[in-house]
């Protein structure tokens, strides 16, 4: 059934005061020194002064977080919040990922490396706009039944484009327009009309940074670069943060909230833990994990017009956060719905679960913006960007030897040294050994200031449940283990003792560590890295 547009009416003045609505930039300039703070302390600190929520998931340590001990020292005085958050996630080894809201903190799980050398970077007007990557897709299928008609193909270039704004938000970006290139044949690329290009700033990771896609046609197969790339970078005149709320729990019926030219209802709002389907039928199968307790409830209709000049900040359309009484923040677990218009207004009707809360939910959160009035922010030109070529085909004479699982692979890893000793670990699940699978090794190496980042390194787990990382440069380090099975998983209701141990490696020695056992034994505490030695 087609809805009936009768929320368009909503005046440009409605729009302008809830525009004005309490809210707060993406990259605001901050001024805050932190002397001797744990990780906690220093991300509290920081969402505190910049008003953006940044937080570790609840109970986030070991596994690659920082020590929750460690401390540090920080000069923020009149910095940006992009660059105080980069600077904390660089020193752990850490990357934000956008969350309603704000952003959550996660392991790297990966070396630091230093940073690339870019090509095509040019500056304009304190902007930094370089490419980040180069796909080129070109695909052909012949049908060889006989049916000519399934006969089809395909090509396209997808050119990612990066832009550092220094001082400002990456949602004030709008995207790209009349983008062409030219490669080192002398052929000239345009944007491909069959697939439009497309671009986000919800993807990228800081707040001044934007990234966004096009499709443009193929280059000459013979092409190694391309020449030149150029367009225009688009931008917003207008970009204004509108922050709405619903309290909880809602009073009657139904509870209604206009922002812009958005109706929002909220109704069937249950509070409380709600038993689930495994729990309410224990014959049914498990699979291998315990079902997540469920919380609040509650259905949500958003009306918004084709025209919208609102679009959510955190990247997840219209689904709210929920705050509880002590203003932390969920989202749900569960998500359910459908969408549907007319060509003037669209309805998303969609049933929300979330997790219990630690206190009593408080209000629903919309972190939207209003973006309008487009302008070009500038032309830009990047220069020389090679293009990837095809591997070149090397004949094989014979089948390759396997690698057998005695013989064990070589694996590279940042502190290879062809005289190192070996660390050797034995997986278990109880008094049994784990089996195949994969192996990964958290290792910070100890300075005289304390422990370096965490270098992630996978190692290939044998049927008898060792895995072996050769070459290893003399040292004493912090090892971190995550055990990846091969095949089935591991039994519900446990947990993996000595995943974080200090071990001490000698030239041409094999160091046996600790075994890393999953057990369902009573926990107990003890200090990080406090393994056996």
């Amino acid at each position: 059934m087609a809805i009936q547009a009768r929320w368009v009416w909503v005046s440009a003045g409605v729009l302008a005061a809830a525009a004005a609505s309490p809210g707060r930039s993406e990259n605001p300039h901050i001024s805050l020194k932190l002397e001797s703070v744990t990780p906690v302390e220093a991300v509290a600190q920081l969402s505190r002064a910049a008003g953006v929520r940044v937080e570790f998931p609840g109970g986030a340590f070991g596994g690659g977080f920082p020590e929750p001990g460690e401390r540090a020292n920080y000069d923020w005085t009149n910095t940006t919040f992009a660059r105080a958050l980069r600077q904390l996630c660089e020193k752990y080894n850490l990357r934000p990922a956008r969350q309603p809201g704000g952003y959550s903190l996660y392991p790297a799980f990966n070396a630091a490396a230093p940073a690339p050398k870019r090509s095509g970077v040019v500056e304009k007007g304190g902007m930094r706009i370089y490419p980040r990557s180069i796909t080129v897709e070109d695909r052909r299928t012949l049908n060889l039944a006989g049916d000519a008609n399934q006969d089809q193909g395909y090509g396209y270039l997808q050119f990612q484009l990066g832009v550092e704004l220094g001082e400002g938000d990456g949602e004030s970006v709008q995207g790209v327009a009349n983008v062409t290139a030219k490669d080192d044949t002398g052929n000239v690329l345009t944007t491909d009309s069959s697939r439009t290009y497309s671009s986000s700033y919800y993807g990228q990771n800081f707040p001044d940074e934007w990234s966004g896609t096009v499709s443009m046609s193929l280059p000459d197969p013979k092409a190694k670069r391309l020449l030149w790339l150029e367009g225009d970078l688009m931008g917003y005149r207008v970009v204004k943060p509108a922050r709405t709320e619903i309290t909880l729990p809602i009073v009657g019926r139904t509870s209604k909230k206009e922002v812009g030219d958005w109706l929002i209802v909220v109704s069937q709002y249950q509070s409380g833990t709600m038993r689930t389907d495994e729990e309410e039928d224990p014959s049914l199968p498990r699979l291998g994990f315990q079902p997540q307790a469920a919380g609040s409830s509650m259905r949500i209709r958003v009306y918004i017009p084709t025209a919208t000049r609102l679009t959510s900040r955190s990247g997840w359309g219209v689904t709210p956060v929920l705050v509880d009484a002590g203003g932390k923040g969920y989202t749900p677990i569960r998500s359910t719905g459908s969408s549907s218009g007319d060509g003037q207004l669209s309805l998303n009707d969609i049933t929300l679960t979330y997790p219990p809360t630690a206190e009593p939910p408080a209000k629903l959160v919309w972190d939207l913006v209003e973006r309008a009035e487009p302008v070009k922010l500038c032309t830009f030109r990047l220069n020389d960007i090679p293009l990837p070529q095809a591997p070149n085909f090397v004949p094989r004479k014979s089948l390759p030897h396997p690698v057998t699982a005695e013989e064990g692979p070589e694996v590279e890893h940042p502190f290879r040294q062809h005289d190192g000793g070996s660390l050797v670990t034995h997986v278990q699940i109880g008094e049994k050994s784990a089996g195949l699978g994969t192996l990964q090794l958290g290792l910070a190496p100890k300075t005289p200031t304390g422990w370096g980042p965490n270098r992630w390194i996978e190692v290939p787990v044998d049927a008898e449940g060792l895995a072996t990382l050769k070459e290893v440069q003399p040292g004493t380090y912090r090892m971190l283990r995550v055990y990846r099975p091969g095949g089935a998983g591991v039994p519900a209701g446990g947990r993996w003792t000595n995943s974080d141990v200090i071990v001490t490696v000698a030239a041409g020695k094999e160091v046996g560590v600790p075994s890393l056992r999953w057990t369902n034994a009573p926990v107990n505490l003890k200090a990080p890295g406090s393994g056996k030695r």
